[in-house]
């Protein structure tokens, strides 16, 4: 986990981010781009993922 980063965020997006590093595609935004969101109710956070 980056240090700093919230673990619940970090929970939700770990599995994304591993697909999109290995190779993967969604296509929420395009081929090689989505967007995420934390699960945390209280303090909702969105996050674009990109393979660069």
């Amino acid at each position: 986990m980056p240090e700093g980063f919230h673990p619940q965020a970090w929970h939700n997006l770990f599995r994304k981010i591993g697909t999109l590093h290995r190779g993967g595609e969604y296509t929420t935004v395009g081929p090689y781009n989505m967007i995420a969101g934390c699960t945390n109710g209280t303090r909702p956070v969105s996050f674009k993922l990109e393979r660069l």
